[in-house]
């Protein structure tokens, strides 16, 4: 390699980032509980879908509180050198702080929220989750999810996977699939994914974000192709990929968030 082309290379991986566009719509609730946090940095780029549940506005305050943690520590994790650990304490955090929930009257209040995360820094990609919020990345032209659901269908699925359930008691607890087992605001039992290695990102690879209300609109397979689809329209893919979920629910709407990141 010439010394100009070393030039060139260096200063094309300067010049790459994850660019962010989000979109968020509140569906037929009569709250919105979704919140999301983006930044772009000049050496990372950070992108969190948070989704509230509990009664009342206590969903908003536990996703509007993760949200505010996450800009506020935003220094710290720029500065962070193990980012992995980083993500996980962060979500250990704000997880004690909205157990620590109370009423005027100092009565603890049942709240939560589910959190994605990811960072990028350089070209590599940190993700972070719990509860069933998703995140999904497009590279080489594959489409696969990053996330695993932590509901208690992943609970039943591997209790028969090992044998400690047969498919019988199996159907009988599906009822109870959705429940969620891990999420921001369940104290002590919480679950937090982080991925064990970063993935290096290669240019034009794309990352989306999402709260429940996409998927359980429009199944994988249908975010697959409106994102294959739409490869040169990535500034307006959100939008597209809510319109499409409001298209096919009929019945009703959960709060809906999309954030779609393309790495350039």
């Amino acid at each position: 390699m010439s010394r100009d082309e070393a030039v060139r290379t260096i200063k094309l991986e300067e010049e790459c980032r994850l660019k962010l566009y989000g979109s968020t719509f509140i569906g037929t609730r009569a709250y919105q509980q979704d919140r999301m946090f983006m930044h772009e940095g000049s050496n990372m780029s950070v992108a969190a879908v948070c989704d509230g549940m509990g009664g009342m506005d206590s969903g908003e305050r536990a996703s509007q509180l993760a949200v505010d943690i996450l800009r506020e520590d935003l220094p710290q994790l720029e500065e962070a050198e193990d980012i992995r650990r980083f993500l996980y304490d962060e979500a250990a955090k704000i997880n004690e702080k909205v157990a620590d929930f109370t009423d005027d009257n100092g009565v603890p209040i049942e709240s939560g929220s589910t959190i994605v995360m990811t960072v990028v820094k350089g070209d590599k990609l940190y993700i972070m989750s719990a509860g069933d919020s998703r995140i999904y990345l497009i590279h080489d032209d594959k489409f696969m999810r990053l996330t695993r659901d932590h509901n208690y269908r992943m609970r039943l699925d591997e209790r028969l996977r090992l044998g400690m359930i047969d498919m019988d008691t199996y159907m009988l607890e599906e009822a109870r699939a959705e429940a969620l087992i891990s999420f921001l605001g369940i104290g002590s039992s919480i679950l937090i994914d982080t991925n064990s290695e970063p993935i290096e990102l290669t240019y034009g690879d794309r990352i989306i974000l999402c709260s429940d209300g996409l998927y359980k609109g429009i199944d994988d397979d249908a975010i697959e192709h409106i994102v294959m689809e739409n490869q040169m329209y990535v500034e307006g893919l959100a939008d597209k990929l809510i319109e499409e979920a409001l298209f096919h629910s009929p019945s009703g709407m959960d709060n809906t968030t999309v954030i779609v990141g393309i790495y350039e």
